[in-house]
């Protein structure tokens, strides 16, 4: 008998997580096990990082809820966001795989399933045929009908249309043009030296050459005997006190934006540009470019998804979110840590063994902690692997 699969939005978590409710499974534990398949696309199979590829690959997911044989389990933006970017009509198929082997039912998306935002929309390999359009509608002329004249009635004939000639245009009398052609020169230079004249004699006030704005004209002496008079120096301003000058505003370096996307780049460009997103403040910009960067590949862009979560380095000023979510900081350090990374291995250590609630989860963070210290590394380890009540020796 197939089980019975839906998935919805996890309201608790946000978007880009989801709840995974399973019926009919005849067997449960802690830790859920499964594989996704869809029906359209020559890739059918979801990967570990959220790609469809043509392999089948084995998830997981940690069950919070067990009751007969209804499971309830939480899914991270790996699968939300793989689900969410493709069309409603992409069918889906789950298989849980237990002791038995494999239970498989079809997967029931409730629509509209929130993605976290970051993950580019993957192409739908099969598109509907768009409607063909409608043809244009063809203006028809009306016909003409004739009409039939009675037959005691014969056509009018048409009168005939005189000829109405013009008489001939005159030429002008072009002796005398070149007289007035002259007289209109000799005017418009006049006018134009008795202008100038005036512009450098300071004639108008606010009207002429710039030194008339700061010289005053000399006034003109009544009669030979009577000198014009001697214009008083202007006095000189009193000294006041020195005013400091304001200085000017320094000009502030010149931000270069990020790049917007990673297309065509490698996994370790997309970093760096990430990185430089954070430095500029485009938190949410970053974080997209973090996992898009997660998907090429990068180990390191899964440490600073991790610390924009974990409740040891959350602040507003590195992280997007409202507040600190040490589940989905262990799900990006966990991604680390399984790829032998030890800055992952001690970091997922770290959260699991000191907000980890299950036993499950606390074994697991024991676990990456152990490997770290086979690495050679010794700090924090001991404290970290007693919270977990691992031994230290």
């Amino acid at each position: 008998m197939p089980i019975k699969c839906e998935l919805g939005n996890d309201t608790d978590r946000g978007p880009g997580h989801g709840i995974l409710r399973i019926s009919g499974l005849r067997s449960s534990s802690e830790q859920l096990d499964f594989t996704l398949m869809r029906n359209q696309g020559t890739e059918p199979y979801l990967g570990r990082r959220g790609a469809w590829q043509g392999e089948e690959s084995l998830l997981q997911a940690d069950v919070f809820s067990t009751e007969g044989g209804d499971v309830r389990a939480r899914v991270g933006p790996e699968v939300v966001d793989a689900i969410g970017a493709l069309p409603s009509n992409v069918a889906f198929q789950l298989a849980v795989v237990t002791e038995r082997g494999k239970e498989r039912g079809t997967l029931k998306v409730d629509r509209p399933l929130f993605g976290s935002g970051a993950a580019a929309p993957e192409r739908a390999s099969v598109r509907a045929t768009p409607p063909p359009k409608p043809p244009e509608p063809v203006s028809e002329e009306p016909e003409t009908t004739p009409v039939d004249l009675p037959p005691d009635r014969e056509p009018v004939p048409e009168s005939p249309v005189e000829e109405v000639v013009s008489p001939p245009i005159r030429e002008p009398d072009k002796r005398g043009f070149p007289w007035l052609v002259a007289l209109v020169v000799a005017f418009v230079i006049a006018v134009a030296g008795i202008g100038y004249w005036g512009y450098s004699s300071c004639w108008f006030a606010g009207i002429g050459h710039p030194q008339c704005e700061t010289q005053e004209p000399a006034p003109v002496p009544t009669s030979e005997s009577e000198p014009a008079p001697e214009s008083e120096p202007t006095p000189e301003p009193e000294p006041g006190p020195e005013s400091e000058p304001t200085p000017e505003p320094e000009p502030g370096p010149t931000a270069t934006p990020p790049r917007a996307s990673c297309e065509g780049l490698d996994a370790e460009r997309c970093y760096k540009i990430a990185d430089e997103a954070q430095t500029m403040g485009d938190l949410v910009r970053a974080r997209e470019l973090y996992q898009r960067a997660v998907r090429l590949g990068s180990v390191k862009a899964s440490i600073r998804l991790g610390e924009m979560y974990d409740p040891y380095s959350w602040s507003k000023k590195t992280s997007p979110q409202e507040g600190p979510d040490w589940e989905t900081a262990a799900y990006w350090y966990e991604d680390a840590a399984r790829q032998g990374d030890t800055e992952g291995l001690v970091a997922a250590g770290r959260v699991l063994c000191r907000h980890g609630t299950s036993a499950l989860e606390r074994s697991r963070g024991l676990d990456f902690l152990k490997r770290a210290s086979a690495q050679g590394v010794a700090q924090e380890i001991s404290a970290l692997m007693s919270d977990c009540g691992g031994n230290t020796q």
